[in-house]
Formats: structure tokens, C-alpha cells, sequence
């Protein structure tokens, strides 16, 4: 696992259709990382990168892992947030959710 700022796990399907192993050096953005280790996180065990996507592809898009200062020093041009809830109590209808 990344223990450093340039090291990063990738998710374990993405790097075995990469060719990728541990020890390889991989690039994110303009930034060259040092592979330590490979990650399957229960989070992401469809790894669709769009919502609208029908089928996942693993040799396109995957997810990873990297310390905190690793991931500072990516440029955030394509950083998306996304943010949910979960009501204790469910609105009736669109009127009494837009009341909440």
C-alpha cells in the first residue's frame, strides 16, 4: 500500500488488463507514481465512470489509492464531488420535500 507521497495502489482489475504490476511506475495527470500495491475496495465493485455508463471497463477507468500528500499534488482540473443524504423521515411528495 502507499506509504509515500509518489506511491499509489491501483484497483486490481485495472492494472492486470494494463499489464501493470508492483513496481512499475504508472502516470496520473503529468505525475509519475511508483505502483506498491493493488486494491479491490467493495465501494467500487462496478467501476462505471459515468452514471449513465451500461458496462464498467476496467481498461479505461479504475479507481486508486495514494497518501494524502500523493493526492495534493494532482492538479484538481477533473475533480468532481458528489454529495448525498439519507432522510430520517421521507418526504410525501416533491411539495413537502422542497419544505424540508
Amino acid at each position: 500500500m502507499p506509504k509515500k507521497e509518489g506511491e499509489i495502489g491501483l484497483d486490481r482489475m485495472y492494472a492486470k488488463n494494463n499489464g501493470i504490476k508492483i513496481g512499475d511506475r504508472t502516470t496520473v495527470g503529468d505525475q509519475e507514481y511508483l505502483v506498491t500495491g493493488v486494491v479491490a475496495l467493495s465501494d467500487y465493485s462496478a467501476l462505471f465512470s459515468d452514471n449513465s455508463d451500461m458496462m464498467f471497463d476496467t481498461t479505461k477507468f479504475g479507481v486508486a489509492v495514494m497518501t494524502d500528500d500523493g493526492y495534493d499534488r494532482l492538479p484538481d482540473t477533473h475533480e468532481k464531488y458528489q454529495y448525498d443524504w439519507l432522510y430520517d423521515k421521507a418526504p410525501k411528495d416533491d411539495k413537502q420535500e422542497q419544505k424540508m
